[in-house]
């Protein structure tokens, strides 16, 4: 739980609201966590066993994903990660513009602008990027910073406390005493 609800809801609700997106999935090998993404509105697709592993990335999950729904339809796809409650609606269309404005580009994601590291919000790109498994950070990617203050990539227990008060100061939500 996060301020009250799962933290995987912000994601999906925030990918909702933009209206980007034909379809908001979760990707899960839980079910119990499939269960929560459904009752937010997004539709559940479970993961292979290979792709649940600790040292499988972002470009092998979509991989996996985009190929059990392939469809001649989907040409642009996201990964947002679950744990992305500062991402906006804003952060997700301008890599919508972004990717539609430059042909080239394969990818774009969001960085912390201060020193251009990983937010650990969202990567957005052409969907035969994803199956071909085109590298995320290269000169056809890119980057679009955003605020410190929005950017916490969740690991660990320290980030988690971290992100809550990133959260709450941002939404002026009073910590309990």
């Amino acid at each position: 739980m996060f301020h009250g609800k799962e933290i995987l809801a912000y994601s999906i609700e925030t990918a909702l609201e933009s209206r980007l997106f034909h379809d908001v999935y979760v990707s899960s090998d839980s079910d119990e966590i499939g269960e929560v993404g459904v009752r937010y509105g997004a539709k559940y697709i479970g993961r292979e066993y290979e792709e649940a592993q600790d040292h499988v990335g972002t470009q092998e999950v979509m991989k996996g994903c985009l190929k059990r729904m392939w469809s001649d339809y989907i040409t642009h796809a996201a990964c947002i990660y679950a744990t992305a409650p500062m991402m906006t609606v804003a952060d997700l269309k301008r890599a919508w513009d972004l990717l539609q404005r430059n042909p080239a580009a394969q990818y774009a994601f969001a960085v912390s602008a201060d020193p251009f590291g990983p937010a650990g919000t969202f990567y957005f790109g052409r969907a035969q990027a994803f199956v071909r498994g085109a590298p995320l950070v290269a000169e056809t990617s890119i980057m679009i910073p955003i605020h410190p203050e929005r950017c916490c990539d969740i690991n660990t227990d320290e980030d988690w406390t971290r992100a809550e008060a990133m959260y709450a100061a941002l939404n002026n939500i009073k910590e309990p005493a």
